[in-house]
């Protein structure tokens, strides 16, 4: 890797830039090469299941390729720049400007300046008009282009919908046109396709800018089944938020919720069918070997036929002691009994309950078609099923809202609370995130204003008050000057980019993370632009066209009209389950037929047996060298764990509400140094063949190579007492003045580290000393 390794060796967690992840796919020979850059960190882009159906789709095309770029952490900015080095991709470590089209997903507003700061760091030019014929071409997809003007001097297109119906047809054009500004004007051909226009943009009464003369119609993928998820995935040297084997069943929300925008931007609502997710889902787990399984949707409850889904693959799950995880449900399926008990029964996931406000009036308002007594009855049966922690979504700052709703938050907590110390005879732990409400693009409440920032502030005090003497209730707010910032880029028109551009001179990116969330430059930002928030945060007039009226998210205008005075009345809105589309027509797809769903399922895959015939212990010895030398001690025995489940090794699990394989790794090495020969031990309910090493060689990555495997009587890892250590002769020196007697070995030195004392590295980090040294080997202190 070269220069790249050398910056591998100074930064906080390497694993995020080496790429070589199983699963992962390098085409450098392409003729057309795209880079999916997702601007935010490593783990949490790794998380998108937009990145995995793209990145899969692209390259199964034979002339195509994708590669991964995400938002490099504040340390590895630092050393790109000092070494003058361009931000790369994974696969290839090829220079970001090198690529024909640079791709972002934008899901979240904080995540702006990343954009910029990857442009940067990528030798692109950040603005449009800058870019010379050599430049790749840079687009936009994601929920965030409902509203793409905030971004619009800085991209050269914007994708509007299912990103499926896009990238076949564009790489096509990729492939038959070189011409940069040709590709663009064909890209215009494409349903969905946005290329900003500064002539078409008008000024409004009310002083802020909107696109006059455009419509760009959202392109949608009507039936998912034409597009299978893909069975596999990257799975990711560094632990992802989501670290999990997630599966898209549907896509969109039935439920009219009148504050989500996620709704609206991913409309209609389409599910695919049973035998196709339980199918997939399996052999998925065959290819990737992950140990939970995640149903992916805006609204799981409202899966048809959710319940046969999982009771179908409850035995397949239980054989590998695979767990369920959901998303956030409505309280409403969580009080489903049979359901929950088949979950509890695999694995213990967190539990959570979505209220969204703390009072029916409130709820009614907002149309979340939940009621308080659905959601006791739904923490009774978590109780009643032995959950301890439960988690609650609240928002505050929403339209029509009082003090008594703000009461309901705090007295929903301590009924809960009362209730689980009643049925668990201690108090369990609750965890509330109150959010602040966000005025979004197409949603009934778009014409409202974001709220004033010394209410909401006393609002979170008044809330605080009211829960402190609960130790047991955690409440974590979300940070005020942070909601103000999502409010202002997802309500503005093309100024808002010159704010962004300012925060980025002055250092700014990776907003969404507190630890770098600098409010003093937005503030120096507004100043020196004479831009202010309140210019897109406060409310917008009723007859004015909006900075997003162009991009047809899928409700009518006069639709969301009529939401807004049902929510100011309190008048709830069936769900599209609930109400025939012919009688409600507030959408553009309301002549689309609704898919019928089959209640059946044809399970044609199966997992592995793993019959229990005893218990049997083994020894593994191994390297851990190339990109494996990279992964921390918790990274590598993840790793391990999911080679031996991809492998079908007849593993042994833990008992207990969170069963886990039982692998034991010899003593931790620092990341970035090599081991030739490290240990570990492995308990298996079958015996072991010497085929099984190259069945885990096959499907490890590069570097980690398992070089033998025995049977042994009993555990010796916590017998281990010495390390062998080889070094360069130029080493000697530094060695001995870390204490080490230094032998001559093969034109090297070899010395000796006695366990219990201070490891060689963390003597030279004491004495400010840097060491080039491998461990070759491990000695018990008796055989065992």
């Amino acid at each position: 890797m070269g220069i790249i390794e050398e910056v591998l060796h100074r930064v906080r967690k390497p694993a995020r830039y080496v790429g070589g992840e199983f699963g992962s796919v390098a085409k450098p020979e392409a003729q057309v090469r795209v880079a999916l850059v997702y601007p935010d960190l490593y783990e949490i882009g790794m998380s998108y299941l937009g990145l995995r159906i793209l990145y899969f789709l692209i390259n199964s095309m034979d002339f195509a390729a994708a590669e991964r770029v995400f938002m490099p952490d504040a340390d590895m900015v630092s050393l790109l720049k000092e070494k003058g080095m361009p931000l790369f991709s994974l696969e290839t470590k090829s220079p970001l400007r090198d690529f024909d089209m640079v791709s972002f997903s934008l899901l979240y507003e904080l995540n702006y300046t990343n954009v910029l700061k990857i442009l940067e760091l990528g030798g692109i030019p950040i603005r449009r008009e800058e870019r010379k014929v050599q430049d790749p071409i840079i687009g936009a997809g994601g929920p965030n282009v409902i509203n793409p003007e905030p971004m619009s001097e800085f991209f050269d297109f914007f994708f509007f919908g299912d990103g499926e119906l896009f990238f076949p047809g564009a790489l096509e054009i990729f492939r038959k046109i070189r011409n940069r500004r040709e590709r663009i004007e064909a890209l215009k051909e494409i349903k969905g396709v946005y290329v900003p226009d500064p002539s078409r943009r008008k000024r409004a009464k009310v002083g802020y800018y909107f696109v006059e003369g455009v419509k760009v119609e959202k392109a949608i993928v009507r039936n998912l089944d034409d597009f299978p998820f893909p069975e596999k995935a990257v799975l990711p040297h560094v632990e992802s938020v989501f670290d999990r084997q997630g599966w898209e069943i549907s896509r969109g929300c039935p439920q009219k919720c009148r504050f989500c925008q996620a709704t609206q931007f991913y409309s209609p609502f389409r599910a695919r069918s049973l035998s196709e997710i339980a199918n997939g889902v399996i052999r998925s787990l065959r290819n990737t070997g992950y140990e939970e399984v995640s149903f992916s949707s805006l609204s799981t409850a409202d899966f048809p036929h959710f319940h046969l889904l999982l009771k179908t693959l409850y035995p397949e799950f239980k054989k590998w002691a695979i767990s369920v995880s959901l998303p956030s449900l409505r309280p409403s399926i969580l009080q489903d009994l049979q359901l929950l008990s088949i979950i509890a029964d695999l694995r213990k996931t967190s539990f959570t309950i979505v209220p969204e406000a703390g009072a029916e009036r409130l709820r009614r308002v907002i149309n979340k078609a939940t009621t308080g007594e659905e959601i006791i009855k739904a923490a009774e049966v978590a109780f009643s099923l032995g959950w301890r922690r439960l988690k609650f979504y609240f928002m505050i700052g929403l339209p029509t809202e009082k003090e008594e709703d703000l009461r309901g938050i705090a007295s929903l907590l301590e009924e809960v609370s009362r209730l689980g110390r009643e049925k668990l005879g201690a108090r369990p732990l609750l965890v509330a995130s109150i959010s602040n409400f966000v005025p979004m693009p197409w949603t009934p409440f778009q014409w409202e204003g974001f709220g004033d920032m010394n209410s909401l502030a006393q609002k979170q005090r008044f809330i605080l008050s009211l829960i402190r003497r609960h130790r047991n209730i955690r409440i974590n707010f979300h940070d005020l000057h942070q909601s103000l910032l999502e409010a202002f880029l997802a309500r503005g028109d093309f100024r808002a980019g010159e704010v962004l551009e300012e925060v980025r001179r002055r250092g700014g990116m990776l907003e969404a993370w507190r630890e770098h969330f600098d409010f003093s430059l937005w503030q120096e930002a507004f100043s020196k632009t004479g831009i202010s928030p309140e210019d897109f945060t406060s409310p917008f007039p009723l007859p004015e066209p909006l900075p997003w009226d162009h991009m047809e998210a899928g409700p009518l205008k006069e639709y969301l009209l009529l939401e807004r005075k049902r929510a100011l009345e309190g008048e709830r809105t069936p769900s599209c389950l609930e109400l025939y589309c012919g009688r409600c027509k507030g959408c553009i797809y309301w002549k689309v037929a609704r898919k019928r769903f089959s209640p059946k399922i044809e399970l044609r895959e199966s997992l592995p047996q793993r019959k229990e015939e005893g218990r049997f212990l083994y020894r593994i010895y191994y390297t851990k060298k190339g990109i494996a030398r990279f992964l921390s001690q918790t990274e590598l025995l993840k790793t391990m764990e999911r080679i031996f489940r991809r492998t079908a090794t007849p593993l042994s699990f833990s008992r207990g509400f969170h069963p886990k394989p039982r692998i034991s790794l010899g003593p931790a090495l620092p990341i970035g140094v090599e081991g030739e020969k490290e240990i570990m031990e492995l308990e298996t309910v079958q015996r072991l063949e010497e085929g099984f090493l190259q069945r885990w060689n096959s499907s490890s990555i590069d570097g980690l190579i398992f070089l033998s495997l025995e049977e042994i009587e009993q555990k010796g890892i916590p017998h281990l007492k010495y390390a062998i250590y080889r070094a360069p002769a130029e080493e000697r020196e530094k060695i001995e003045k870390l204490g080490f007697e230094v032998k001559e070995k093969d034109k090297e030195i070899e010395f000796i580290h006695h366990l219990k004392t201070p490891s060689p590295h963390r003597r030279a980090r004491e004495r400010g000393m840097e060491i080039k040294i491998r461990r070759t080997g491990l000695e018990f202190e008796f055989h065992p």
